[in-house]
């Protein structure tokens, strides 16, 4: 395999942490981030950094698994069963990209625009595992990876 086309895959441990958007405490300040999202960035720079990869300078795809400890109100039942189990509460995916996509700016992926594909899951940990993210990050291929059916197709060129 060509070092341009390599597989990365790594881990960072830690609770995962959401980045909000943007809020204004009071008139004319607006905060963009948390202390918390501040740090879970740190960690997933500095592990990304002991990789010792190669900038990555072109389309990349995400695949990026979280994993969510099991809460205390649960029976040691329901933790086994939740085990494995998709993670349906907050933060939304969608929050969970934001500081993770920017750690990885500047440290492996030449800048965040480059992340044309992603899938993010959320999971449940099973009792006595480590909470974090599990990641594989790969080179996109440069032409559209996307089929449409021929009804898409269709659709799309009669919308436009």
């Amino acid at each position: 395999m060509e070092e341009d086309q390599q597989v990365i895959r790594f881990f960072v441990p830690g609770i995962p942490i959401a980045q909000p958007g943007s809020w204004s405490p009071k008139p004319g300040v607006v905060v963009t981030q948390s202390p918390a999202s501040k740090g879970w960035k740190a960690a997933i720079a500095s592990v990304v950094t002991t990789l010792g990869k190669p900038m990555l300078k072109g389309p990349v795809f995400v695949f990026a698994r979280f994993f969510f400890p099991c809460t205390k109100k649960m029976t040691s039942t329901k933790r086994q069963r939740a085990a494995r189990h998709y993670y349906t509460k907050q933060p939304d995916g969608d929050k969970l990209e934001r500081p993770f996509f920017d750690a990885l700016s500047k440290v492996l992926v030449e800048d965040d625009a480059y992340i044309v594909d992603h899938r993010t899951q959320k999971l449940y940990v099973p009792p006595g595992k480590f909470v974090g993210v599990a990641v594989v990050i790969e080179p996109a291929s440069e032409e559209l990876g996307l089929c449409l059916n021929d009804y898409e197709e269709e659709k799309l060129r009669e919308d436009a």
